[in-house]
C-alpha cells in the first residue's frame, strides 16, 4: 500500500493568506493543519508517506522535512514534472492511499486507515479526504488533479466555517501539544501566550485562548471565550473578540466587537450567519507589517 498526500494544489479560499500554499499549510492555531494529520497518521502506525508537490506549493511545503519528528519517513515527488510523477507510479506496483492534506482534524483517522479492504480492485472512497486507489492510470490522473475531494466556488462557506472549527477544536482539546516550555500558561481557564510579543493576562477575561508569538494587544481590549489569535497579529484597543479566530499578520482596528468570526487581513467571516465581508478600510482590518 502506497501511501500519499496530496499537497500540490494551492488553496484558493483564504486568498490573501499563504497563495502559494496548499490548504493543509494553514495555520490550525499553532502550527499548520496537515501537522496535525501527520501526527494521527504515525499513531495508526503509518511509517513512510509519500507527498505531492509542484512547482508552486514545494517551497512551502518542503518545510516539513524528512518526517523524522513525527516517526514517518517522508519523501516527495513534485507532479509538475512529468517524468517524475510518471516514474513513480512505474515503480510503487501496488494500490495507493491518497489522502488531503487538509483532512478534517476532528476526522476518525484510524477508521479510515483500518476498514477500507486493500486487495479490491475497485476504488474505496470511504471518506470525503481520503480514498484507495487500485489502477495506476486512476491514482496518476487523482494525483495531478491534486485532491481526493473536490472543492468548488460554492463551497466556500463551508471550507470557511470547517476551518474556524478546526482552530477550536484543537484549542479545546483536552489532549492537546500547544504547551511550549516558557510559553505562560493559565492551566485553569486553557490560555496559551506564545513569547516574542505584546500580550498580558489583563487582556484575557475568558477560557480557551491561544495568543500566537510576536502578537500586539492593547491594554484595553478584551478576549473573551474561545479564541485564536495567529501569531504577529495586532489587536487594537477596546476591541472586543468572541468565538473568533483572527489570522496571522492580521491588525484589528479599534472598537470592533467580533463574535463568531474568522478574520483576516482582508475580510471577516461571521459562521452563525454566513456573512462574508471583504474590507477596504485599513483602519478596521489590514496586514500588519
Amino acid at each position: 500500500m502506497i501511501n500519499m498526500l496530496l499537497m500540490n494544489r494551492p488553496q484558493t479560499y483564504i486568498p490573501d493568506l499563504y497563495q502559494d500554499s496548499p490548504a493543509g499549510m494553514l495555520p490550525v492555531v499553532d502550527k499548520p493543519m496537515v501537522e496535525y494529520t501527520l501526527e494521527r497518521l504515525a499513531e495508526n502506525g503509518i511509517k513512510a508517506m509519500t507527498i505531492a508537490v509542484s512547482n508552486i506549493t514545494s517551497g512551502r511545503v518542503k518545510t516539513l522535512g524528512d518526517g523524522i519528528r513525527w516517526g514517518i519517513n517522508l519523501d516527495y515527488i513534485n507532479t509538475d514534472v512529468p517524468s517524475e510523477l510518471a516514474n513513480y507510479i512505474e515503480q510503487s506496483m501496488g494500490a495507493f492511499r491518497l489522502i488531503d492534506g487538509d483532512i478534517a482534524i476532528d476526522s476518525p483517522v484510524n477508521d479510515m486507515l483500518t476498514s477500507a479492504p486493500e486487495n479490491s480492485e475497485q476504488e474505496s472512497n470511504l471518506n470525503p479526504s481520503l480514498t484507495y486507489v487500485h489502477d495506476a492510470n486512476s491514482a496518476e490522473e487523482m494525483i495531478r488533479f491534486g485532491a481526493v475531494r473536490a472543492t468548488m466556488p460554492s463551497q466556500l462557506h463551508e471550507l470557511l466555517t470547517r476551518f474556524h472549527a478546526q482552530n477550536l477544536t484543537v484549542l479545546n482539546n483536552p489532549n492537546n501539544d500547544l504547551v511550549i516550555a516558557g510559553h505562560p500558561r493559565d492551566v485553569e481557564r486553557n490560555i496559551y501566550v506564545q513569547q516574542g510579543g505584546n500580550a498580558s493576562f489583563k487582556s484575557i477575561f475568558g477560557k480557551n485562548v491561544f495568543i500566537g508569538g510576536l502578537c500586539d494587544l492593547h491594554r484595553s481590549c478584551q478576549i473573551q471565550d474561545n479564541v485564536v489569535i495567529g501569531a504577529g497579529a495586532v489587536i487594537d484597543a477596546e476591541v472586543s473578540l468572541d468565538n473568533t479566530v483572527v489570522l496571522p499578520n492580521t491588525h484589528v482596528g479599534e472598537q470592533l466587537d467580533l463574535t463568531n468570526c474568522l478574520v483576516s487581513s482582508e475580510w471577516v467571516f461571521n459562521v452563525v450567519t454566513q456573512g462574508l465581508i471583504k474590507i477596504s478600510d485599513a483602519a478596521l482590518i489590514s496586514k500588519t507589517g
